[in-house]
């Protein structure tokens, strides 16, 4: 159903007080609750809700009929409330919470005689006449506890709709019911829903409900999500409250800083919170077009491909780690973002380098006149302004396409422009999206050259920590943990006091034993540690059992 009838439909619903039940279904997670409160919202500002009060109650874990009549009741706020705190004033001016004081109040008199309890269940019975003549939401039906059976919430809104003339809205998932109450789920769905509608929005539609202000922020998230094909308003508004973490750590440089951020991070969001996107080890090895060879697509690309490459992934700056760290852990690290985006603000200060090199691309992906020579002109002249701040994936990029249009002398010249424009810290893993940021051979062996004789001074046991909280690691992670010995790690082991760290230095030195496609290096990591474990279990029984734990396998005493 459009969103244009869902609209008519709901605003039908709302302004008219005669007494109906009505059904909004849709899949999970795509926005239905907050469609519904986006909706009401609207109406009350347009005095557009016939009915004085309003009542939304989510079944979450309620597990009897009794526990939803009061928690209709306490839910209940006078029609030109809805959406706002209530306060104690507004508690106690209304109707219903005053003949539930009222109520307390008897309740207070008789909690010390004998029948107590059934006093107390008398007093939820009697506040429950207070609700007639009113709006009430029922949401969360498939997460209702198990004491509280589908045709009894059905029953109820049905006697609530006959016998107290009120409005009904039931709010529940797709197929939400298993077999035991899908059954009578469609008896008395059938009995008791006057109208229902289908929940099934586009994304421009999605873009509209979940971003509806009128700010720059929301205007380039919706074109962001649209371009992705993004409906789920829960998704959108997930990726919402981190963009404006963004803006905010973002607001002392320069526009087009936040801009680069904002498109990871709408992109990596719609992947992590998503079910119907793209998964991150997809990204992960994917890569422009022009850096891939093979004739048969899989079938992740054959779907994701030319979306992907309409949202011009891969052209931006290497942010993506941080913003996937930022989507992990649920906030940006400024510490870590600031220093990263100041780089890019003096960039753009520094002649509009990122503007200059993605307009000299834009003749590559234009149209199909014959201008190549237009085009190389232009990325070599904008490359050689811009070295000091083309990310290592930007420029492999430019290397491979040179290439493959038979321009090798000049990749090979702007090849070594950037290794001498560039620090060593451009090339650290943890800086680019992936190892595959740097495919072109000889582009791979001037970096190696470049950093080669560089030392490692990081602690191999903060780096082991490191790893255990980003789930990954680097080439420079593993060649810093192979050249320990067994001796290091008896050591390492040994001094490690705090037995969470402990716990994870050993664990994540272990994996590198047990990961698919393990080289040589990542297996002496894992045997190394073992090694270093083995000698511990040897020193006493206790050590022993404590080894154990890790899945050591200890050989038998004689």
């Amino acid at each position: 159903m459009s969103i244009e009838i869902l609209e008519r439909e709901m605003g039908r619903f709302l302004a008219s007080p005669a007494p109906e039940v009505l059904c909004l279904k849709g899949k999970w997670g795509i926005g239905k609750t907050f469609a519904w409160q986006r909706y009401i919202q609207v109406a009350k500002s347009n005095q557009g809700i016939a009915l004085e009060r309003y009542a939304f109650v989510s079944l979450f874990g309620v597990n009897s009929t009794e526990q939803l009549r009061l928690s209709i009741v306490e839910s209940t706020v006078p029609r030109d409330r809805i959406g706002e705190d209530i306060d104690l004033e507004s508690t106690f001016q209304h109707p219903v919470h005053s003949t539930q004081r009222f109520l307390r109040r008897v309740l207070s008199k008789v909690a010390y005689v004998p029948g107590a309890k059934d006093a107390a269940a008398l007093v939820q019975q009697l506040s429950f006449l207070s609700v007639r003549k009113q709006l009430i939401c029922l949401d969360d039906l498939e997460r209702k506890g198990d004491g509280l059976k589908i045709k009894e919430v059905l029953g109820l809104a049905s006697f609530l709709k006959e016998q107290r003339s009120c409005k009904i809205v039931l709010i529940l998932n797709d197929g939400a019911f298993e077999k035991a109450e899908k059954d009578d789920f469609t008896q008395f769905f059938e009995k008791t829903v006057d109208s229902h509608v289908q929940f099934t929005p586009t994304a421009e539609e999605c873009a509209r409900i979940a971003l509806p202000g009128a700010t720059e922020l929301d205007a380039r998230m919706r074109d962001l999500c649209v371009a992705l094909g993004i409906s789920n308003i829960r998704v959108i508004r997930r990726i919402e409250r981190m963009a404006h973490m963004l803006q905010r750590i973002l607001a002392p440089f320069h526009d087009r800083v936040f801009q680069g951020y904002l498109r990871e991070l709408v992109l990596l969001g719609w992947c992590k919170y998503s079910e119907d996107a793209p998964t991150l080890e997809f990204l992960r090895k994917r890569r422009s077009s022009l850096l891939r060879r093979e004739e048969i697509k899989s079938d992740d690309e054959v779907k994701w491909g030319a979306r992907l490459d309409d949202y011009e992934l891969g052209h931006d700056y290497s942010i993506s780690s941080t913003v996937q760290e930022a989507l992990d852990q649920g906030f940006f690290d400024e510490g870590r973002l600031t220093p990263e985006a100041l780089k890019l603000h003096e960039g753009y200060v520094a002649g509009q380098s990122d503007a200059d090199f993605h307009d000299a691309w834009q003749i590559y992906h234009s149209g199909f006149g014959d201008d190549e020579k237009e085009l190389v002109d232009a990325l070599n002249a904008s490359f050689r302004r811009n070295a000091r701040y083309i990310s290592p994936l930007n420029a492999n990029g430019t290397f491979a396409l040179l290439k493959n249009l038979g321009h090798t002398a000049l990749s090979t010249e702007l090849i070594a422009l950037y290794i001498t424009s560039r620090d060593i810290e451009t090339f650290d893993e943890r800086r680019m999206f992936s190892s595959n940021d740097i495919t072109d051979p000889e582009f791979n062996k001037a970096v190696k050259s470049k950093v080669g004789n560089v030392v490692d001074t990081r602690e191999p046991k903060e780096v082991l920590l490191q790893i255990s909280r980003q789930h990954g690691w680097g080439r420079r992670d593993v060649e810093l943990l192979s050249k320990i010995d067994a001796d290091d790690y008896y050591k390492m082991f040994k001094t490690i006091a705090d037995s969470g760290d402990l716990s994870s230095v050993i664990r994540t030195a272990l994996s590198f034993g047990t990961t698919g496609g393990t080289s040589n290096a990542e297996k002496t990591i894992a045997s190394r540690a073992t090694e270093a474990l083995l000698k511990i279990a040897s020193e006493s029984t206790l050590n022993r059992l404590r080894v154990a734990k890790y899945g050591i396998r200890l050989q038998k005493e004689d």
